[in-house]
């Protein structure tokens, strides 16, 4: 696993992360990449051995001043969750009756719901004719933030270099999601009052989608 402690994340150190895994050579190589090729336990210039000929490492190495932030933060966290989770209960009840629109569901194996951001679907027979960008704003313009995903990955330059070494063709879904899909960040969640807010504005443009679509 790879966590993030991002400056938008649930806990957030500004830039950190974390990998985590339970196979040993998997770990060998992340904490090589790491720290300069050095294995575990080396003394700085005295590694025993070398890293793999395939891997570049680098001075990745983790500060103690983001380690004492996040672990100031994690005491907390349970109940972090717990206010999220809330806020999704209650949330979810007052928008079940919006025609076309759904919330992202819990995870169907968590035994605990983690939330970076809570994901809303606009369905498309229903919301087909409104612009992505008319609907943020016209939810914006209520006095409340929504945003868009960042996309398919697979279409991200990022990842593609060298388009023709790799086979692209799509996902239905995930193309559904980058136009239907949208999401408020957790730290709207951590206000329960927000709850109201946001089912107050979801109602509102439901009753005026004629609106929103003529100027899709």
């Amino acid at each position: 696993f790879r966590i993030s402690f991002q400056q938008s994340k649930t806990l957030a150190a500004g830039e950190s992360g974390i990998c985590i895994t339970n196979d040993d050579r998997l770990a060998l190589r992340i904490y090589r990449a790491k720290h300069i090729g050095y294995p575990p336990a080396s003394q700085q210039g005295q590694a025993a051995t070398s890293p793999d000929e395939d891997l570049i490492c680098h001075n990745y190495r983790g500060l103690a001043i983001p380690a004492r932030i996040l672990l100031d933060q994690l005491p907390g966290l349970d109940a972090l969750l717990e206010r999220y989770a809330n806020f999704y209960k209650v949330f979810s009840d007052m928008v079940a009756d919006i025609d076309g629109f759904k919330l992202q569901k819990p995870g169907r194996l968590a035994t605990r719901q983690g939330y970076y951001s809570l994901g809303m679907v606009f369905s498309e027979d229903v919301w087909g004719k409104v612009s992505c960008q008319r609907l943020i704003d016209a939810f914006r313009a209520e006095g409340a933030g929504m945003g868009q995903t960042y996309g398919p990955v697979y279409s991200h330059v990022l990842f593609n270099m060298k388009p023709t070494d790799y086979r692209n063709d799509g996902c239905q879904n995930v193309e559904m999601l980058k136009r239907f899909g949208y999401r408020v960040s957790h730290q709207a969640m951590y206000h329960l009052e927000n709850a109201e807010v946001f089912s107050t504005i979801l109602h509102k443009l439901a009753a005026n989608i004629k609106e929103l679509e003529d100027l899709a």
